[in-house]
């Protein structure tokens, strides 16, 4: 999920650990609320030099690989905030996160199509974390997703606008499950959307042989 404090942008559990001491949480509780998401049950990736890209697979249960690529070197980090698949740059300037939510979390939400249900259960979950509403949020249809943004204002927030917003893409994957997409710490806005758009243009589902071994 992107995180923004002003100008900076953090992981997901940093983020929440922020949001969760200003406002006076259990900042491991407050992590933990997202450990729900499924996690792949096989993932490969392979950096390739000669093309100067990174491919990875991941496949969600015997039915259902998900395949993309990635500009220059990105490797798998633990991740435990509960995100399925969480990468990072060799570099060190940008990093990933891939969620995977079954349509059975959604059933019991009211809202007419599962794209609306999922950004429902994203806002849910975090304003139940964060303990209180957010003073923003958006739903918009950008190309190969949905983007969902929320943006709370708190007085003690580390920035000079006090505010600190999350972004997730949510792609419906099959009938049976939703990937919440989210990309952090990237500065630049240009690179930033640049790699969101090639994540979104180039994902595909595959072949679940073709996801190998657990990475």
């Amino acid at each position: 999920m992107r995180i923004r404090i002003e100008a900076t942008r953090v992981y997901i559990a940093a983020g929440i650990a922020i949001l969760a001491s200003v406002l006076g949480l259990p900042a491991d509780s407050a992590v933990a609320a997202f450990s729900d998401r499924s996690r792949p049950e096989a993932t490969a990736i392979r950096y390739l030099p000669s093309l100067g890209e990174t491919q990875v697979a991941a496949r969600i249960d015997q039915a259902l690989c998900l395949a993309f690529s990635l500009p220059q070197e990105w490797r798998r980090v633990p991740a435990g905030n509960g995100a399925a698949l969480h990468l990072a740059a060799a570099t060190g300037d940008g990093a990933i996160e891939i969620a995977f939510r079954s349509m059975r979390d959604l059933m019991e939400l009211p809202q007419a199509d599962p794209i609306t249900r999922d950004a429902a259960f994203l806002q849910r979950d975090h304003e139940g974390v964060f303990g209180r509403p957010a003073q923003a949020s958006s739903l918009e249809s950008v190309p190969g997703a949905t983007r969902w943004t929320a943006t709370w204002i708190d007085g003690n927030l580390p920035s000079s606008t006090h505010m600190l917003t999350l972004e997730t893409y949510i792609v419906r994957a099959s009938p049976d499950w939703m990937l919440e997409i989210s990309i952090s710490d990237i500065d630049d806005r240009d690179t930033y959307d640049t790699l969101v758009q090639r994540v979104l243009a180039n994902l595909q589902t595959a072949d679940p042989a073709r996801c190998g071994r657990p990475g």
